[in-house]
């Protein structure tokens, strides 16, 4: 990424409509009605299972997790066509694959309330267990999940909705919840998306129609609030779910409003920050940084973005 860069989109062959989407090895893997693989490369999308898939997923030991209805599912490669119940009554914002002090399986967040870490079973046949990693006791849903060492200690600790928890020792022992900040006032206030910047936490109220957008530096005791850097626009960002960082920039795209952009902000020598727009006139949900540009997608499709520095 370029100060100061002229940017070109170059849509990428893919089904409209769908709700959710992950990146892997070139592949993105996309959902909603059906679930289809698309080379990031041009080549020919690919359905690799039917049903009526939410937004949130996650690839996991070769295969995906999703959600159908209110049951959990795990899909296996290479069919993806005879899904496995992980659980049922649950209502995912976010899933992710982690490892958690020895054990592999898929972080979720759940109704807004919970952090499950559930683990395979032996028996493929049988419901995955879970580990309660946390209860929220708030006003406001949280959502918005990244697993990252905090603390330093060497232990994967978490970033979910306006907190940092951290991890025990050993699997069993209880999590510790920490603010980073108080963004509580509204039912969906804390309904985020995250992404690391460096050090620093980028946080977006991703279901606000007005949202706010910050950066968070952490402080050299993460376990106060952290300092907050609000980023301003004209107008403010409107439901802003694709979000992706790098070392020292990130990338927000909105998802509602009459001309919706997705923006580049880049934090300059001087500690502030430099917005451009990169594209307008089409919502997007999700977003990847790639070694050259980057990748977004919404409900129209994927696209892949170019950037040439401004003669």
């Amino acid at each position: 990424m370029q100060k100061g860069t002229l940017w070109q989109a170059h849509p990428i062959a893919s089904p409209e409509g769908l709700r959710g989407a992950a990146l892997r090895e070139g592949n993105v893997y996309l959902w909603g009605d059906g679930l289809y693989r698309v080379p990031v490369n041009q080549g020919p999308s690919q359905r690799l299972a039917s049903g009526s898939f939410g937004p949130a997923g996650c690839l996991y030991d070769g295969g995906i997790v999703l959600q159908t209805g209110e049951d959990l599912v795990f899909l296996a490669a290479p069919r993806f066509d005879r899904p496995r119940r992980i659980d049922s009554g649950v209502d995912a914002a976010d899933c992710q694959a982690a490892r958690l002090l020895g054990h592999n399986g898929v972080l979720v967040t759940h109704r807004g309330l919970q952090v499950r870490h559930y683990t395979p079973p032996e028996d493929s046949a049988t419901r995955w267990p879970y580990r309660e990693i946390y209860s929220f006791y708030t006003a406001s849903y949280q959502a918005g999940l990244i697993v990252s060492d905090v603390d330093g200690d060497g232990h994967p600790d978490l970033f979910c909705g306006n907190y940092w928890i951290r991890s025990p020792e050993a699997y069993e022992l209880p999590w510790r919840l920490f603010a980073i900040n108080t963004w509580n006032e509204e039912p969906l206030s804390a309904r985020v998306r995250l992404a690391l910047m460096g050090r620093s936490l980028v946080v977006a109220q991703g279901a606000m129609r007005q949202a706010r957008l910050a950066v968070f530096d952490r402080p050299a005791d993460p376990t106060q609030l952290w300092k907050e850097h609000r980023l301003e626009s004209e107008p403010p960002p409107r439901q802003p779910q694709a979000l992706a960082a790098g070392p020292d920039f990130f990338v927000l795209g909105e998802s509602a409003g009459p001309d919706p952009r997705l923006m580049l902000w880049q934090r300059h020598s001087a500690g502030g920050f430099r917005m451009s727009v990169i594209h307008r006139g089409r919502p997007f949900t999700h977003a990847w940084v790639l070694n050259r540009g980057l990748l977004a997608f919404g409900p129209g499709g994927l696209m892949r973005f170019e950037g040439s520095p401004i003669q």
